[in-house]
């Protein structure tokens, strides 16, 4: 059972039951330290608010496949006409955000992002990334899409900003 949760990145832990003071002890324990992980995670910093997490659906490790094309099923994609502007973040030294070209490689049509999140850290979700052809065939290098993990925080260019600069 553990290895199923690890192989969408989530902890787990099995306790074979015992009928002793000290095992009981021990699975009470681990979950009061569970619970009281995730009632932190999900607190705003600086107050006790409770943050919404985003329901996603996870990419297993054990399942990864190596993809060639554009599948609706898989993907969110977005062709050039769809992309309004691109956005880099070149630090503060370099003063922020500068506009630059929609698609990095010239003969790309579009970018297309899984819609299984395959990375999760505190404070952001992971997803695949990569541009594609006329044809839906991807291209070019793997990527990387960021968003952040809770609902209520929406203001994406600072929380890019943020983790543009430590990454």
């Amino acid at each position: 059972m553990t290895d199923a949760c690890a192989a969408y990145q989530s902890q787990a832990s099995f306790h074979r039951p015992e009928l002793t003071a000290q095992s009981l002890h021990s699975i009470l324990t681990g979950l009061s330290s569970t619970l009281t992980n995730t009632k932190t995670e999900l607190t705003a910093l600086g107050g006790s608010k409770q943050r919404t997490v985003r329901d996603v659906r996870r990419e297993s490790q054990f399942q990864v496949t190596e993809e060639t094309v554009v599948t609706d099923q898989d993907w969110w994609s977005y062709t050039r006409e769809d992309i309004t502007v691109r956005q880099v973040w070149g630090g503060r030294r370099r003063r922020g955000w500068s506009t630059t070209k929609q698609l990095i490689h010239p003969d790309a049509d579009g970018v297309a992002m899984r819609n299984q999140i395959f990375g999760e850290g505190a404070e952001r979700i992971v997803s695949k990334f990569r541009e594609f052809d006329v044809t839906g065939k991807f291209f070019g290098p793997w990527m990387v899409a960021k968003q952040n993990r809770f609902i209520d925080d929406e203001d994406h260019a600072k929380f890019h900003r943020s983790f543009c600069s430590t990454q």
